[in-house]
């Protein structure tokens, strides 16, 4: 039986899942510096090392009204821009077997939009599993892309 690892954050009450594989760095909520004009998902950039890396609030990315709370910043690792998810708060990692994941259909994402991979069932919770590939938008990651190739 194949199990996953998940890196798991809330936003309110929700819970979210990123594949640990996928995970740089969990950190607290990075000072960011504002970019003019930019989306309002887009909270602007910080300073990892050296690299510049756009934050994005992940409950205004995701329609949620509110923005988050901003106790953590997951790093994801994307090989042509990393980029950062303010969320409310980072709860842990989280194994997940074959038997409580499903895979995401129709009913739970939109084809121009696909961000949901799967849902997890983790002590009567669910998780949504976010699929990095999708979570930004064309239109935001090529201005993440800018942003940090401009830094």
């Amino acid at each position: 039986m194949a199990e996953s690892k998940y890196v798991v954050f809330s936003i309110g009450s929700e819970l979210f899942g990123l594949e640990i594989g996928f995970t740089e760095r969990i950190l607290t909520a990075q000072k960011e510096t504002r970019i003019p004009r930019s989306p309002a998902a887009m909270l602007g950039l910080f300073d990892l090392r050296g690299r510049t890396i756009p934050v994005f609030d992940l409950a205004l990315r995701l329609d949620y009204g509110q923005p988050s709370k901003g106790g953590n910043d997951v790093v994801v690792a994307d090989a042509e821009c990393p980029y950062a998810l303010r969320v409310d708060q980072v709860v842990g990692i989280v194994t997940l077997t074959e038997e409580n994941q499903e895979d995401a259909d129709e009913q739970f994402t939109r084809r121009d939009d696909p961000f949901v991979s799967g849902i997890g069932k983790w002590d009567e919770k669910l998780i949504l599993l976010l699929n990095p590939e999708a979570l930004l938008p064309s239109k935001l990651r090529a201005k993440a892309e800018k942003l940090a190739q401009a830094a």
